[in-house]
């Protein structure tokens, strides 16, 4: 928009010779279009999530194995493995979008061993089962779920001898399942699949990536797969790749892998936030989904040990923050928040005990409930469901 003309330099008759030779030359500068000011918007910082919880609301239900299971109900015979949320979109035969699917891993015992099992947990806590594996195959990783109707676990065959009362487990492997629980592909690589103990995925309906942390190598994989869905979906891996490494572990399969556990993929930024459980640390690995060959942590986020030790699980809140589940600093169980450069915000007690917690999620597809976080506690065999105030 062009100035008014009475913001224009006029020359007249009075001007002295220096006032005209000076508008003459300011003249042109006038002559341009003058820029309109717009107020830059008010910029709306993220709202924290745990200060908003509604403890009061909480729901608890126990993670004992549906009726009619082959796995023992006694809590020493297992223990919980991780819990994702059904997302929108996904027909999934047991499930509506917003109820958890979560795994549980049977401890072998005398060469055998219960079985471990994916089952379906309602928002009410009606539980059915979806998935059942051999005996002495152990499911420590939470399920990743694609819209297109595919579940993948990670599976770590263990073995128990009973001579030297010890217990051994091989490098593992990927079992997609179709949407009904039926096994469709089998993924093996001692490099790449080395004792799966977390997973997160990319989902970008008609490709996906699989994102794998292990606890016998201390790596991190990435899996990529293409979806036809022509009819009956079906899947295709077109790469696999290690995108991370040098992650400290420990344990075995019956004392808990630990190492790179939890892990949550921030699509927004193409970041894979990884906890590191015995580091007492959360790392960041960018451009998740392009890297290829690398054998480093990424960069270090934060240190925990002030506020969370035995980090288990992390996961990204719509308020951009992070969520961290492990051993708060009172020794219990429970959840931190802290902003994606490591402020803390605040926290909440999941159990009493210490060294309960299995891994926490984002339940944002519920009907008739709010949005909520989602977390498991592995000393109670527990998920517990914890709404927001909105």
């Amino acid at each position: 928009m062009k100035p008014s003309r009475e913001f224009r330099p006029s020359l007249n008759a009075t001007d002295v010779l220096e006032d005209r030779k000076l508008l003459s030359r300011l003249k042109p500068h006038y002559s341009q279009r003058i820029p309109v000011y717009q107020p830059e918007p008010t910029q709306v910082l993220p709202t924290p999530t745990i200060p908003r919880l509604q403890l009061a609301s909480r729901r608890t239900y126990d993670l004992a194995p549906p009726p009619n299971t082959a796995l023992v109900s006694t809590p020493g015979n297992y223990k919980v493995g991780g819990a994702t949320i059904v997302p929108f979109g996904y027909v999934y035969a047991n499930a509506n979008p917003g109820t958890a699917l979560v795994s549980l891993s049977g401890i072998p015992d005398n060469g055998t061993g219960p079985r471990s099992f994916l089952m379906s947990v309602s928002t009410l806590g009606q539980r059915q089962n979806f998935y059942a594996t051999g005996e002495t195959e152990m499911m420590m990783t939470p399920p990743a779920m694609f819209r297109a109707g595919f579940v993948s676990v990670g599976v770590t065959p263990t073995t128990y001898n009973a001579g030297t009362d010890t217990t051994s487990s091989q490098a593992g492997e990927l079992r997609i399942l179709n949407r009904v629980g039926t096994p469709v592909m089998i993924l093996r690589d001692s490099t790449l699949i080395n004792g799966p103990i977390g997973l997160a995925w990319l989902d970008k309906s008609n490709s996906a990536s699989l994102f794998v942390s292990n606890g016998i190598n201390g790596t991190i994989s990435r899996f990529d797969f293409q979806i036809f869905q022509r009819g009956v979906s079906q899947i295709k891996m077109t790469r696999a790749t290690q995108i991370g490494g040098g992650f400290t572990t420990a344990g075995s399969a019956t004392t808990d892998l630990k190492g790179p556990t939890g892990l949550s993929y921030d699509s927004t930024t193409d970041t894979l936030y990884i906890t590191s459980t015995l580091e007492d640390s959360v790392y960041a690995i960018d451009k998740a989904s392009r890297i290829r060959n690398v054998g480093t942590k990424g960069r270090l986020v934060m240190n925990t040990s002030a506020r969370v030790t035995d980090p288990t699980g992390v996961d990204i809140s719509p308020s951009r923050t992070l969520l961290v589940a492990g051993t708060l600093s009172n020794n219990t169980t429970g959840i931190a928040e802290f902003d994606l450069k490591g402020t803390y915000i605040g926290e909440v007690i999941t159990s009493p005990a210490a060294g309960g917690s299995s891994n926490v999620t984002w339940n944002h597809s519920l009907s008739g409930f709010g949005p909520e976080i989602v977390t498991l506690t592995n000393a109670e065999k527990a998920i517990t469901f914890l709404p927001i105030i909105v």
